[in-house]
């Protein structure tokens, strides 16, 4: 009788450990959970507005040009953002700034439409966070 409950329970157990995908306890998450250290590839869902959002750390800034250069963090799958004329800067706190306060290493988050075969966003938002101190420059 022990025996067989012993038997049902390393039958529930083993089913467990496949169901979850793992293959005894290695301590190696399953292969499907793994990450490779890059964001995985994902259609960015659309704001209500219609806009996709692409979350990134600023690298090159072009003013005259009106393009940014990121490091993606999450989002659309870009790392060149060309600006709209039109475009609405905001800091953290939701105050209008200008291109101008935009500095390298700035936390920023821009909104607008992604041109996929160019690899391109077209923003028309862009929130900007100060990478230090959270301060706004002028």
């Amino acid at each position: 009788m022990i025996r067989g409950v012993v038997a049902a329970a390393m039958i529930a157990a083993s089913l467990i450990i496949v169901a979850c995908g793992d293959d005894g306890d290695d301590g190696i998450a399953p292969e499907s959970q793994r990450t490779t250290g890059t964001q995985p590839t994902t259609t960015p869902e659309a704001t209500a507005e219609g806009l996709v959002e692409v979350i990134g750390i600023v690298g090159a800034l072009d003013i005259a040009g009106r393009t940014i250069e990121i490091t993606r963090l999450s989002g659309a799958e870009v790392t060149r953002i060309a600006i709209d004329e039109e475009a609405v800067f905001t800091n953290a706190e939701g105050t209008r700034i200008q291109i101008i306060h935009i500095r390298p290493s700035d936390r920023i988050i821009a909104r607008g439409t992604v041109d996929a075969a160019a690899g391109v966003m077209r923003a028309s938002r862009i929130e900007v966070s100060r990478a230090i101190d959270g301060t706004q420059g002028g």
